[in-house]
């Protein structure tokens, strides 16, 4: 008996196979309930899944819009904090003058 797992890389067609239920299922298992629920004739089977799809299509591009915004604030904040300690050094540099 083996005491450790041996993990491995997963297959390309895992990854594939995950990929496209990760993607597609939530919306044929909505599409499927609204469908059976509200029937073909109703418009708000194809209301939901339309905005489904924006919030899925769009979702991703806020996520990098937000990480790129968040790492530029953290860029702007250490640039800040960089040139209040240049000036701090520069104040206790006047105060040791003052005090020779």
């Amino acid at each position: 008996m083996k005491d450790t797992i041996e993990t491995s890389q997963p297959s390309m067609a895992s990854a594939v196979i995950n990929y496209m239920l990760n993607r597609f299922m939530p919306f044929i298992c909505a599409g499927g309930l609204l469908f059976y629920a509200c029937g073909y004739d109703s418009l708000i089977p194809y209301a939901v899944l339309g905005f489904m799809w924006f919030v899925s299509k769009f979702s991703f591009d806020c996520g990098v819009a937000f990480a790129m915004l968040e790492q530029e604030l953290n860029s702007c904040k250490a640039m800040i904090f960089a040139e209040d300690e240049k000036e701090e050094e520069k104040i206790a540099e006047k105060v040791k003058k003052e005090r020779k």
